[in-house]
């Protein structure tokens, strides 16, 4: 087995990660990878519950699958959530 065969193999079951500032990264997965994908949208620090669920609409209208990644410990009760 070749190196660019093994390495396919390996990379194949990874899971595929972007943050909500990622957006000209997101755009280039188009065509890159299959239409469903999943990708998880990561809630980094200087990102906001609103900028992951905006992120993961993106991700849906350029054809992947999203899975917000929230960090429960930042989001200190309910009202914060859904505002």
């Amino acid at each position: 087995m070749d190196i660019r065969q093994r390495i396919t193999e390996f990379a194949m079951p990874a899971s595929m990660e972007v943050t909500s500032h990622d957006r000209e990264a997101r755009r280039q997965l188009v065509g890159q990878l299959a239409a469903g994908t999943p990708i998880y949208i990561a809630h980094t620090p200087n990102s906001t519950v609103f900028d992951v669920a905006e992120a993961a609409c993106e991700v849906e209208s350029d054809g992947f699958r999203a899975f917000p990644h929230l960090v429960a410990r930042r989001i200190p009760d309910q009202r914060s959530f859904v505002d």
